[in-house]
């Protein structure tokens, strides 16, 4: 069987793509948070990614 790599990518809490992401993990920035997108009773941190859809389809 054959890998074929085409790109690569990140989306994540702290960053979409791979440079906003760098970026971040070296000014050491977490991405936790309280849960903002939804409601919810849970009261934990979470790393949410705060794009919308046409945003991450860019």
């Amino acid at each position: 069987m054959k890998v074929y790599v085409t790109g690569l990518g990140v989306v994540s809490g702290i960053g979409l793509g791979i440079e906003e992401n760098m970026a971040s993990m070296k000014m050491q920035k977490h991405g936790m948070d309280k849960i903002t997108l939804f409601s919810t009773e849970l009261d934990v941190p979470v790393s949410e990614v705060k794009y919308n859809y046409s945003e991450l389809t860019e």
